[in-house]
């Protein structure tokens, strides 16, 4: 009894450990490593590997660790001709106490003529009873009942993680396709601005990258950015369209649309970044701009972001009134009014892209859509 009680203390101690991870990113390709990291240093076993099914029916290695890492086979595996194919077709864990010809294939005979392994144990990762890859691990002696157990409960867990985060990226993609359906019907208003939130965007998220912002306030910034002309849908197409220049009572309609697009959002649960983005993204570094009634202490970086990217995409396209500038003259217009109209940090990060890399500015100034 004892024993078993040292034993099961064991399992939970390494379950918890591999387990901490686990909720701890969104990023698949650094979840997978993790899990693979931990259970070799847990474990102390030469090899576990995670491989995805794919649409084709075929094992896509995700991630690898142990000592035997630069032998395995990293192509796409066919569940029909290697061991670990069997675990999907069965639906259950395979486990292999001694190589034989019948489970040596070309995927893993470099393993077995190490000479360093003799069993294998593949566990399916299976969610909603829908398999989704393997949890493979090759090790000298035969596992115990013990490891099987912890490997067992390490894979469901990163089963359901993987179709969560599949369910999530499902809805991202939906989501994300009906914002820019949003600021598709803005700018069908006026054949002039076609494209403009797509490059925004594009332009926002490459500068918001380049400051070093973490990946999640990067993709905020750029459904801002698709997102910050939302509110012209309040404003009349007699005043968006007009080809001469804006009366002063005009342009005082022009200067609502970022009020308008927080109140036709504010309800919808966008995050903190993107409401100040389509509120605050003609704001200026120097507090000067409009929506003229908010008064704030400093301006809000994403707002920034968006701003000079607004700027540039604005001055580099044709308007009814004007021809559009090359890039490298609205850049130098961008210059001229940092730490005033534009904060420095960000004009600095545009510069530097441009100096290394202007060919991707180019090429999302000519574009228009995904």
């Amino acid at each position: 009894m004892y024993s078993q009680i040292i034993r099961k203390n064991e399992e939970l101690s390494t379950i918890n450990k591999i387990s901490k991870n686990l909720n701890s990113t969104m990023d698949l390709d650094k979840l997978l490593k993790m899990v693979v990291d931990d259970i070799v240093d847990l474990m102390k076993i030469p090899l576990c590997t995670i491989r995805l099914l794919t649409d084709d029916n075929k094992l896509k290695l995700m991630a690898y660790s142990g000592e035997l890492t630069d032998i395995i086979w990293f192509d796409d595996i066919p569940v029909d001709e290697d061991i670990l194919g069997k675990a999907v077709i069965e639906g259950k864990t395979i486990i292999v106490n001694k190589f034989t010809e019948e489970n040596i294939s070309k995927y893993n005979e470099k393993i077995v003529k190490s000479g360093k392994v003799n069993c294998a144990n593949t566990i399916p990762l299976i969610a909603r009873e829908k398999i989704l890859g393997v949890l493979a691990v090759t090790t000298k002696q035969e596992i115990n009942e013990s490891q099987i157990a912890i490997l067992t409960s390490v894979a469901n867990q990163v089963a359901m993680i993987i179709e969560n985060i599949n369910l999530y990226n499902g809805l991202k993609e939906s989501y994300l396709r009906t914002i820019k359906t949003l600021a598709a019907a803005v700018e069908a208003k006026d054949k002039y601005t076609e494209g403009h939130s797509y490059r925004v965007s594009k332009y926002s998220y490459l500068i918001a990258k380049h400051m070093g912002l973490s990946e999640k306030v990067c993709e905020e910034v750029e459904i801002g950015g698709i997102l910050h002309d939302i509110g012209k849908i309040g404003i009349r197409d007699s005043i968006l369209t007009k080809p001469g220049k804006l009366t002063d009572e005009e342009f005082n309609e022009i200067k609502r649309h970022p009020t308008i697009g927080d109140r036709i959002l504010q309800n919808v649960g966008f995050s903190n970044i993107v409401m100040n983005v389509i509120k605050y993204h003609h704001k200026r570094y120097d507090l000067k701009g409009y929506p003229e009634e908010s008064k704030l202490e400093e301006l809000p970086l994403e707002a920034c972001i968006v701003g000079v990217a607004d700027a540039l995409d604005a001055m580099a396209s044709n308007r009814s009134y004007r021809r559009a500038m090359s890039i490298e003259e609205a850049i130098k217009e961008i210059i001229k009014n940092k730490g005033t109209q534009f904060h420095p940090k960000v004009v600095d990060s545009l510069v530097d892209i441009y100096n290394k890399n202007s060919k991707i500015i180019i090429e999302i100034s000519k574009s228009y859509c995904d």
